[in-house]
């Protein structure tokens, strides 16, 4: 077999941005990259090319190709760029359908930058996955927006006062049992008076959160459940400063909450994404445990090889399993991060692979979504209410609001779970008992 490389096939030319990973081109030239990411096919790169000079040499060598080897078979090996544009008007006969210009972008694709990690490296593509753990692992409390600290702070004090309004649960009262009577361990129950081993802390925490159903909303997500839950506890364990506990709670929000958005077209929505708390707790625990970029991936990557799923029965109306929707999966999370800490690996294009994550999770990946980390109105975006969001309890909830709203911010010096945060605070007396409603129609 003859083999020929061709210049006509090369990948586009990026010009300035050759050689780059997305963050540096986001900071160098944001306008040109931002254009770049929400219109690619209308963008000229400085001293490179655009979609439609890349689409016309490809086609130009496609049509050359049909007429010289008609009779032959001709396979054809190039980068992504370039084969999409043939996929667009391939070389093959004329009855394959022309795809406009936006939509052959949308077609499944490894989203990696053009080199990893930063100058010096060896030169290979970053996955999604990788990217993502960079971010969080380089975040850095200092670095955080004053009023994104304020909105974490709120979605902490939500959650802790969802957890203890959650007592009054008949479902919650049987997972402290259970946690209960495995033993004594290190790690506070937020909500029970008591600790237990770190594995069923997290477990039993996650469980109590939801049980009242208080959903503070972060993009499309509720990550919540495991990721103010978890950092409060397992920052307290080791001994982790109030900023390092919120900074982990901020990056697990981030990503679990991108991840959310990512999938909004999917088989499965809000708190039916339980895989959104395996990966934030994978961060959140990992940021705790002082991974770096590499092993935080990993984390990352074992968290979301075998993503769970909820199932309608279990979840709708007045069923006590509901309450595990997040329980299960901060579990994976967790031990997902304390396994990359022992140099455990994972797949890392788990969200590139075309059988990969989203192949399962969604009918048309927002990839845009885990795009432009760290971006202020990202984490800022979080709603909490005072009222239950999803019908399954109704209770008098007004004074537990007024308690959470009372909570102090407490100082960065303190660790994480003291009495100055939400954990060591006392709730309101006389709160109306939670109850369950009839199953949602």
């Amino acid at each position: 077999m003859e083999v020929r490389v061709e210049p006509a096939l090369r990948e586009i030319d990026f010009g300035r941005f050759e050689g780059l990973t997305y963050d540096e081109a986001a900071a160098r030239e944001p306008e040109l990259y931002r254009v770049w990411m929400e219109r690619p096919t209308e963008v000229t790169f400085p001293g490179g090319e655009s979609w439609p000079l890349l689409r016309d040499r490809v086609r130009q060598f496609a049509a050359g190709i049909r007429q010289t080897h008609a009779a032959d078979k001709v396979l054809i090996v190039a980068h992504g760029g370039p084969l999409r544009a043939l996929h667009g008007r391939g070389a093959g006969p004329a009855r394959r359908p022309h795809l406009p210009h936006r939509s052959i972008l949308r077609r499944p694709q490894h989203h990696r930058l053009v080199r990893r990690g930063p100058p010096g490296t060896d030169g290979e593509r970053m996955t999604t996955i990788e990217r993502l753990a960079h971010w969080a692992a380089s975040l850095r409390f200092d670095e955080i927006p004053h009023r994104v600290v304020e909105k974490a702070r709120w979605q902490q004090a939500s959650v802790v006062a969802a957890s203890l309004a959650g007592l009054n649960d008949s479902g919650a009262n049987k997972v402290l049992a259970w946690a209960r009577a495995q033993g004594g361990g290190k790690t506070r129950i937020i909500a029970g008076g008591f600790r237990a081993p770190l594995a069923v802390a997290a477990v039993a925490n996650a469980a109590v959160s939801c049980t009242f159903d208080f959903d503070e909303i972060l993009l499309l997500g509720h990550p919540g459940h495991s990721t103010v839950t978890l950092p409060l506890t397992l920052g307290e364990e080791l001994g982790a400063s109030w900023g390092d506990s919120i900074s982990a709670q901020i990056a697990g929000n981030e990503i679990a909450g991108r991840l959310g958005l990512a999938t909004f077209l999917g088989p499965q929505n809000g708190q039916m994404q339980p895989y959104l708390h395996c990966a934030g707790a994978a961060i959140a625990a990992g940021k705790l445990l002082g991974l770096d970029a590499t092993r935080m991936s990993h984390a990352l990557a074992v968290a979301l090889a075998q993503p769970p799923s909820a199932l309608w029965p279990s979840f709708l109306g007045p069923i006590e399993a509901k309450v595990l929707v997040a329980a299960h999966a901060t579990a994976i999370g967790l031990n997902a991060a304390e396994l990359a800490a022992a140099g455990f690996t994972g797949a890392l294009d788990l969200l590139d692979h075309p059988r990969g994550f989203f192949h399962r999770f969604s009918f048309a990946p927002i990839r845009r979504g885990l795009g432009g980390l760290g971006a202020p109105g990202s984490r800022t975006r979080c709603r909490s209410s005072c009222t239950p969001a999803a019908g399954i309890t109704r209770a008098s909830s007004t004074r537990w609001c007024r308690w959470a709203r009372s909570i102090r911010e407490p100082s960065s010096r303190s660790t994480a779970g003291s009495p100055s945060s939400p954990t060591g605070s006392t709730p309101p007396s006389g709160c109306a008992r939670a109850r369950r409603s009839p199953p949602m129609r």
